[in-house]
């Protein structure tokens, strides 16, 4: 029987089915590419995607500035307690939106890169509010693109994980998913599951690159 993670395996019935897919389904294949130590920033009490990458890597360290969280460095981070030039992989996801100063991050974790080192980063371009008050911005790929180079990195890859219409289904799903379980659990999951498996074939058979819910960048330290 398939063991199902609603962080890292989700079922087609899970209410974030889709914005967690295309996540998951692309750090999986970056994992097999990286090498040495992984520093992962806002990685949360779940310690982010440390499954995914610790069968490739020498450590995989977790920052988060909740004190509560099961992390090796509690610290926020505009303030990394790490050397400059020791990691060899930063990695962050989902969390460039819940920062007042994201530039500021951006130049820390330039700052610990060691030259050469790659920046992995998940970035929403659409949502709705969550984590709130502390949710601020939302990106577009030449946003992305203009922090990168801002601080300093190169080689800057960006990528959308979805597409309009299955981004456009995934939103509602979050936007009333609680709403139709208060009327029936069964009907809800159920419902979500038809959705879920639409947005899928439609994304497939109708592409496109102007709207997603996430973007995907990669970025290099330079080497010298």
């Amino acid at each position: 029987m398939q063991h199902y993670d609603y962080f890292l395996n989700p079922h087609i019935s899970e209410p974030h089915y889709i914005a967690r897919l295309g996540i998951i389904r692309d750090l999986s294949e970056l994992a097999k590419e990286t090498t040495g130590r992984v520093l992962d920033i806002g990685s949360g009490a779940s310690r982010g995607y440390e499954k995914l990458f610790k069968p490739y890597v020498s450590e995989y360290l977790c920052l988060d500035r909740n004190p509560e969280s099961n992390v090796d460095i509690c610290s926020d981070c505009y303030n990394i307690p790490l050397d400059d030039n020791c990691i060899d992989v930063v990695l962050s996801t989902q969390v460039l939106e819940h920062l007042d100063n994201p530039s500021l991050m951006l130049k820390e974790s330039y700052r610990v890169l060691k030259p050469g080192g790659t920046a992995i980063m998940t970035i929403p371009m659409s949502w709705g509010l969550h984590e709130e008050p502390d949710d601020f911005y939302r990106y577009t790929k030449y946003g992305i693109q203009y922090l990168l180079s801002e601080a300093g990195y190169v080689d800057i890859q960006i990528k959308p994980l979805e597409g309009l219409l299955a981004s456009v289904i995934q939103l509602i799903i979050d936007e009333y998913y609680a709403i139709w379980l208060k009327s029936n659990k069964s009907a809800a999951n159920h419902a979500v599951t038809i959705l879920n498996k639409i947005a899928l074939w439609l994304d497939k058979k109708f592409p496109t690159q102007r709207f997603c819910l996430t973007y995907l960048s990669t970025a290099h330290k330079p080497s010298n």
